[in-house]
Order: structure tokens, then C-alpha cells, then sequence
């Protein structure tokens, strides 16, 4: 397949994946009052925390360890399933017990509903995201396009059948329900289309000292804003945390540059940083950083043109500058995300924790101090912060490859 063919590949597939993201949040800012709002923020946080335990502690690993093989070869997904048991139960409760801030504020039944089908989607969305991915490995990349594709129709086709049905009654179930049926839906599509590859049967998942240090590396991250959320909670208020989600919500379509070029340069990527190839590495993250830039001036300034359409299709005013600044930390979160990458797949893993974990309290400890100040900007600001650390540290630990002085691995 050309390159050209895998890098619209991959963009249509991360499209559609975070597309239906998308439409499930737009629902969700809509439907929801001020407190469900607020609760439905917390939960999408701590949702992107939880689903970061399969995801790198079984789910990538096995991946990288796929993509490694010389050929075509996926990861075995049954097996990488049951081995992610432990950490799914483990995500539930961390999404159920994310919402408590909020369950005196919220009437039980709408509390449950968005709760419960939270902690599902949590669950079944890194599956999804790894059967995708091993479509992607053994070169059927139209094949992972069709397995979002079809979370985007389903999740599309969900939400209106409950909005038809009466919005106010199911709405609580609309935002994370239909992401979960849609989800499942493509995981089944998925396999099917999967059937016929070579498996990486020999697999050998790493020492959990090695894999714990991939998964901090992300949970801190994640944690940390997750705590930026509740300290706006707690710190200014409800509303202000609904108007963050309603900007989060808008800024997330940048995330499918980010996504789509991971899937498309990742793996090249990874070979040129194992094969000691300073040039081509230097070239991938160039054309990493000015492809995410560009798609972000872009969108920013379509955003600005469209806010009118935009307030309308929200049924709420846009504040652009708050959409400008999450904008900001999504840009650099998703530039330092490919850099981590890359990081650990050169075997620096202690490096990779390294950067996470001081990105992460910068942009907590920021946050808390500017929110006197900025208020609810002090969230995007913070986590801007952070991530722009987080860039300057993977640079730093990536300099000597892309420099052709490569150092050994620890």
C-alpha cells in the first residue's frame, strides 16, 4: 500500500474514532444541566485515566513487541484480553469512584446511568483501540478505518434512536451509551476482519517492572489532570468546569492529528530509531511537530470563523478563547506523546516515567496556584506548562539519537 493510501488511512480511522468521541460530547454539553455536566466531565477524565491501565500495561506492550517481529505479525488478542482482566476491574472502580464529588449534586438515577455506562465504555474502548491497531500492523489499515467508521455510525445511530425516543428521560445515557455500544460493535467487526493474519504467538509480555514504568509514565499524566478537573471543581465552580468540558470538547477533533500520525508514522518511526537512522528520525518528528502545528492553526481559525455555528450547534456562546487555550495543551500534549513514544521504544523507560510524572505535577501545582488568578484558564494554562516539559525532556532524551550519537539504552 502507498504511503500516501496508509496516511489517509489512518487519519480516516483516528477521524472516525475520535468523531464519534466528538458527537458523544457535543450530546453530552446539549443535554446535560449544570451538574450532570460537571459530572460527565469528571467521568470522561477519569475514563481517559483508567483506560490507560490495559492499554499500557498489556494492550501496547504487546503491540510494540508485534511490531518488532520481522514481518507482518499481530499481537494475539484473546490472550492480551485475558490477561487485561485484573486492570479492567480495576478501571471500573476508578471511574465509579470518580463521580462521589458530585453524587449529592446529581439525582441518583441520572448519577448511575451516566456512571455505570462510563466505567463500561472505560472497558471496552482499549480494546477496541487494540484490535485496531493490530489491523494497522499487519498492513490492513482500510480494514481499522472501517472498525471507527463503524463506531462513528453506531454511536451516531445510538444517540439519535435515544433522542427520538425522548431526550430528557435517556439523556444521562446518550454520552457514554452510545460510545459503549458502539465500541463493542466494532471490536466484533474487528476480529472478524482479522482472521487470516499471523499472530505473534510467541510473546513474552516484559517484566511488570518494566511495563509499570509505560503505564506511570501515562497515569500521572492523566492523574494530574484529572486533578486540575477537581481542583476547578472545588476551586471556582461547577459552572466553570461545564464551560472547560464544553472547550475540551471542541479542541478534541486536534487530537485526530495526533492519533492518525502516531498510527501512520509510529512504526516507521520506531525502525529508524532502531536502526540508528539520525536523519529519518529527524525528519519524522519534524514532520510530526509542523503537521500537528499546522492542523492546529487551521482548526483555530475555522473555530473563530464557525463560532456562530458552533454556539448554535451547542445551544450555548463559545468562549474562542478558551477554546484557544485548551487548543494550546492539546498541541503540545500530543507532539510530547509521540516524543514519549519514541522514548520508550528506544528502552528508556525510566526516562519516559521521568518526564511524565514532573510534567504532570507542574501542570497540577500550576493549575492550583493560577486558578486564584486565571480561574478556570488556569487549567489549560497549567496543563500547557506541563506539556511543554514534557517536549523539552523527551527532545532531550531523543537528542542523540536524531543527532547519530546514540547512547545505550537503560
Amino acid at each position: 500500500m502507498r504511503s500516501s493510501s496508509k496516511l489517509l488511512a489512518g487519519l480516516t480511522d483516528s477521524g472516525s474514532a475520535a468523531g464519534a468521541t466528538f458527537f458523544a460530547g457535543i450530546i453530552a454539553v446539549r443535554e446535560l444541566g449544570t451538574a450532570p455536566l460537571a459530572l460527565y466531565a469528571l467521568l470522561f477524565s477519569s475514563s481517559v485515566l483508567a483506560m490507560v491501565l490495559p492499554r499500557q500495561l498489556h494492550y501496547i506492550p504487546a503491540q510494540l513487541g508485534a511490531n518488532l517481529e520481522r514481518g507482518r505479525a499481530a499481537p494475539h488478542i484473546a490472550a492480551d484480553g485475558r490477561r487485561a482482566i485484573g486492570a479492567d476491574l480495576l478501571t471500573v472502580v476508578i471511574v465509579l469512584a470518580s463521580g462521589l464529588p458530585v453524587l449529592g449534586q446529581v439525582e441518583p438515577p441520572v448519577f448511575l446511568a451516566l456512571a455505570l455506562t462510563a466505567a463500561g465504555f472505560a472497558v471496552v474502548s482499549p480494546l477496541q483501540d487494540h484490535v485496531r491497531s493490530s489491523l494497522h500492523l499487519v498492513d490492513r489499515h482500510w480494514s481499522a478505518a472501517v472498525c471507527s467508521a463503524i463506531v462513528l455510525v453506531t454511536a451516531a445511530a445510538a444517540a439519535g434512536t435515544l433522542l427520538l425516543t425522548s431526550a430528557g428521560a435517556v439523556a444521562p445515557l446518550i454520552p457514554f451509551g452510545s460510545l459503549l455500544v458502539a465500541n463493542a460493535v466494532s471490536v466484533v467487526v474487528g476480529l472478524v476482519l482479522l482472521r487470516g493474519s499471523e499472530t505473534h504467538a510467541r510473546y513474552v509480555p516484559q517484566p511488570l517492572r518494566i511495563r509499570s514504568r509505560f503505564l506511570f509514565a501515562e497515569v500521572t499524566v492523566q492523574a494530574a489532570w484529572f486533578g486540575c478537573n477537581s481542583a476547578v471543581l472545588v476551586l471556582v465552580s461547577a459552572k466553570a468546569l461545564g464551560d472547560l468540558e464544553a472547550a475540551r470538547v471542541l479542541a478534541s477533533p486536534l487530537n485526530i492529528v495526533t492519533t492518525g500520525l502516531l498510527t501512520f508514522l509510529g512504526p516507521a518511526l520506531l525502525r529508524s530509531v532502531a536502526a540508528k537512522d539520525a536523519a529519518a528520525v529527524r525528519r519524522g518528528v519534524l514532520r510530526v511537530l509542523l503537521a500537528i502545528l499546522g492542523a492546529g492553526l487551521v482548526y483555530s481559525v475555522a473555530l473563530a470563523v464557525l463560532a456562530g455555528p458552533v454556539h448554535v450547534l451547542l445551544d450555548r456562546p463559545v468562549d474562542v478563547a478558551l477554546v484557544g487555550a485548551r487548543l494550546v495543551s492539546v498541541v503540545l500534549e500530543g507532539f510530547s506523546g509521540v516524543l514519549l513514544y519514541l522514548v520508550f521504544g528506544m528502552g528508556r523507560s525510566a526516562a519516559s516515567l521521568g518526564a511524565s510524572v514532573t510534567a504532570g505535577l507542574i501542570g497540577f501545582v500550576g493549575t492550583v496556584l493560577l486558578i486564584p488568578v486565571l480561574r478556570e484558564f488556569a487549567l489549560p494554562a497549567g496543563q500547557s506548562l506541563g506539556m511543554a516539559v514534557r517536549v523539552g525532556l523527551g527532545l532531550r532524551v531523543l537528542r542523540p539519537t536524531m543527532t547519530g550519537h546514540a547512547r545505550h539504552a537503560s
